[in-house]
């Protein structure tokens, strides 16, 4: 077990471990800006795969690992950053599978996701359909 301080940490050490100069990643597109900047630094390649709202598109995602043989493959299921949107459980079994041996390592960050509400917003915030903005004195 590794303690970070928090996920761009984990995401370094990832990919100092696991990244050489000229190896590939995959990553959604778009996606969290640290994670980038954490395989930058390592030099590897950065190959983005597409996403629609339901997240990255595994056929897609197939000919991708088959096309460029990646080292890696960074996705982030649950209120994806920075879309905020979060796969539905089909879609991210979906890419279980492609992710499986004899495939790449796949990551997944779910920094936020114990974060989600169901509960009605109070009538004092400004989602709420009652809120009215304060005057100022």
């Amino acid at each position: 077990m590794q303690v970070t301080s928090g996920s761009q940490e984990g995401l370094s050490i990832v990919a100092q471990t696991l990244l050489a100069p000229g190896d590939v990643v995959l990553v959604e597109q778009p996606t969290y800006l640290a994670a980038l900047q954490a395989f930058h630094l390592t030099g590897a390649d950065i190959v983005p795969v597409a996403t629609d709202d339901d997240g990255v598109l595994p056929d897609d995602l197939e000919a991708k690992i088959a096309e460029y043989r990646p080292k890696f493959v960074y996705l982030i299921p649950t209120f994806q950053n920075p879309t905020g949107r979060t796969m539905p459980q089909g879609a991210a079994n979906s890419w279980r599978r492609r992710c499986s041996a004899p495939a790449p390592p796949c990551s997944r960050t779910t920094p936020t996701a114990n974060c989600a509400s169901t509960a009605t917003p109070s009538p004092r915030s400004p989602r709420s359909p009652a809120w009215r903005p304060r005057r100022s004195c």
